[in-house]
C-alpha cells in the first residue's frame, strides 16, 4: 500500500472517530473531551504529513488545509 493510500485510510478513520465522539449528547465527559482533542490533533498531525509527503512547501500548505470543527474546538 502506497504511503499516500495509507494517510487516506487513517485519515477517514480518524473522521469516523472524531464523528463519534462528537455525537456524545448532553455534555460529555472529561474522558471524552479529552478523547476529541488527541483525536483533533492527531487529524492536524496526519495532515502535516500529508502535505509533506506532497512536497508542498510549508509556506503555501494554508491554501491546502481543510477546516477541521473539532480542532478548532479545543
Amino acid at each position: 500500500m502506497k504511503t499516500a493510500h495509507r494517510i487516506s485510510t487513517l485519515a477517514n478513520q480518524l473522521n469516523e472517530l472524531q464523528a463519534y465522539l462528537g455525537q456524545a449528547s448532553g455534555r460529555p465527559s472529561k474522558a471524552v473531551r479529552e478523547a476529541q482533542r488527541i483525536a483533533a490533533e492527531l487529524a492536524s498531525s496526519l495532515e502535516n504529513w500529508h502535505l509533506e509527503t506532497l512536497h508542498i512547501p510549508e509556506t503555501e500548505r494554508g491554501h491546502y488545509r481543510t477546516q477541521n470543527p473539532y480542532y478548532s474546538a479545543h
